[in-house]
């Protein structure tokens, strides 16, 4: 044993044991998509979206262990590789083209949410009606001066080492908010009934929002907590980390019990926590429709704290959706960076001598990060419109496993099962029937177009 690994407390050694790569595409999921997506949810519309929360749970479980299993007995290729080879290297090209223009968003929104986090530590919430001419320009430059520095900060921190003792002060930062989710969550637990009742599979009225003409859409809502658990980019993404965890085909049977643990209890035991807060401490409040901004949705930790510092609640919330928002950036950007580099046949590794990988994830923080505050949307909003647009490309995620999977010369004796095929079509239909109604429903984006002709 290294001393290095001798180091290592007993009770990270038990967790890692149990845990492994899943652990890593835990952390990922669990971020500020999935909390934004969690908490407006229950702030609009109380507790009737839990099962949504509960029903993803398996698909998530089965897709991404089996995304595993296609790394593993490709050689520990890189997803878009065994794609190239297997399927055809058009389709490579495609989900290339389709990552990267998602992707920029989705890092776009995670800088929003950043910056209005940040101002929101500090006291300074975006403008409304009646706020100066004056505020509303400094809270416009200062969104477009910490979009520039947060980038700068990170790629320091990156490429100098010392991400690595940043992610400890932010791993128990969000522990801690984790903690107040809880302490919500079972204050909420006085409404069981309700709380039961929200496991019963039904889409609630849209919400109209007072003094506005708009309403919160509850299969937005919906689409926005899927999105946030089944999404294409962990489905394609997780062979790499299996390749990086150099996992043998016998070692398979683990791995799945392994995602049970990270992907369907944690993560399914973090999102049923994050949403009854929502719905306990915020769907009472006389403005709950109107919540959609950093500062109004860290109410919901206020229950969480003695009356004396109740006051803080907000942002404490604010700086662990700051801590969520910068780690999913980092995440994306370096899957960004195994998806070009696998796709252009070059070495997709994150190591110390792979300049191109620096160069590129270099990019992938920096531009969409410059270009975010032009995008003129609540930061919340923009993420929970993310979470609902990443439904409309996961059935092309799922499809490819799925093929991939039942590949008799690639999948050998690990072609999957009867089980694991009517789990994989129920994921995959499910993700149709919403990526369906995101096109073609009421409020969908066919109609939309339609509606710019007449």
């Amino acid at each position: 044993m290294s001393e290095t690994t001798s180091k290592v407390p007993g009770w990270l050694k038990v967790i890692a044991m149990v845990v492994g790569p899943a652990a890593v595409m835990t952390a990922g999921i669990m971020g500020a998509g999935s909390t934004t997506a969690l908490v407006l949810a229950g702030a609009w519309f109380r507790y009737d979206l839990l099962w949504v929360a509960i029903i993803t749970l398996p698909f998530v479980v089965v897709c991404l262990d089996s995304g595993a299993r296609v790394g593993v007995m490709s050689g520990h290729k890189g997803m878009l590789s065994v794609i190239r080879d297997e399927i055809h290297p058009g389709i490579t090209w495609f989900v290339l083209v389709v990552m990267i223009l998602f992707n920029i968003f989705v890092n776009m929104g995670q800088t929003s949410v950043m910056t209005d986090s940040f101002l929101a530590m500090l006291g300074y919430y975006p403008p409304v009606d009646g706020d100066s001419a004056e505020y509303a320009a400094f809270f416009r430059n200062a969104q477009i001066g910490l979009s520039i520095f947060f980038p700068i900060v990170i790629l320091a921190l990156l490429l100098t080492g010392g991400y690595q003792r940043a992610q400890k002060v932010m791993t128990g930062l969000l522990f801690f908010m984790f903690i107040c989710f809880l302490v919500v969550a079972l204050k909420g637990f006085v409404e069981l009934p309700a709380i039961l009742a929200g496991l019963l599979p039904r889409v609630p009225a849209d919400l109209p929002v007072p003094g506005a003409d708009q309403t919160r859409d509850a299969f937005s809502s919906l689409m926005g907590i899927a999105g946030g658990a089944l999404a294409a980019a962990p489905i394609l993404s997780f062979s790499y980390f299996t390749s990086d965890d150099k996992a043998k085909p016998e070692d398979l049977p683990r791995y799945f019990w392994k995602a049970v643990i990270s992907l369907g209890v944690i993560f399914g035991l973090y999102s049923t926590l994050v949403l009854v807060a929502g719905g306990y401490a915020l769907y009472p409040l006389d403005n709950h429709a109107n919540i959609d901004k950093v500062y109004q949705a860290g109410q919901v930790l206020t229950h969480a704290m003695p009356d004396a510092i109740a006051a803080l609640g907000p942002k404490l919330f604010a700086a662990g959706l700051f801590a969520c928002g910068l780690t999913t950036l980092v995440v994306v950007a370096q899957l960004m960076c195994y998806f070009c580099l696998d796709a252009a046949r070059m070495d997709w590794s994150y190591r110390d001598g792979n300049r191109p990988f620096k160069v590129l994830l270099a990019l992938w923080i920096f531009v969409p990060a410059v270009i975010a505050p032009f995008w003129q949307f609540p930061a919340l909003l923009k993420i929970l419109l993310l979470m609902g647009l990443n439904a409309v490309i996961v059935p092309m995620a799922i499809a490819i496993i799925l093929y991939l999977i039942n590949k008799r010369s690639l999948m050998q004796d690990y072609k999957a099962n009867l089980g694991r095929n009517i789990f994989l079509v129920a994921s995959l239909l499910f993700s149709l029937a919403l990526a369906g109604y995101k096109m073609a429903g009421p409020s969908g984006y066919l109609w939309s177009l339609l509606d710019t002709f007449r």
